[in-house]
């Protein structure tokens, strides 16, 4: 007669745990990229992804690609 209820717990406690990773699985995937992958993101990659979702402006882009540039010399 206890089983099925031990069961029962056991079911809802491992669907909670899948829900509760679910927004972090998202996270991972929207960056394009999961935990420990092989490099972290250059600034010139996060520049161009920060561009192409329209969070600069296209003057912004241009002056933080030179100063990034002048940098790497």
């Amino acid at each position: 007669m206890m089983m099925p209820i031990v069961m029962l717990i056991v079911i809802l406690v491992v669907l909670r745990l899948v829900f509760i990773a679910e927004p972090f699985r998202r996270l991972w995937w929207y960056r394009g990229e999961l935990p420990g992958s092989s490099h972290p993101d250059t600034a010139l990659e996060i520049l161009e992804w920060r561009y192409a979702k329209g969070e600069i402006t296209r003057d912004q882009y241009s002056q933080m690609r030179a100063d990034l540039e002048e940098s790497r010399r």
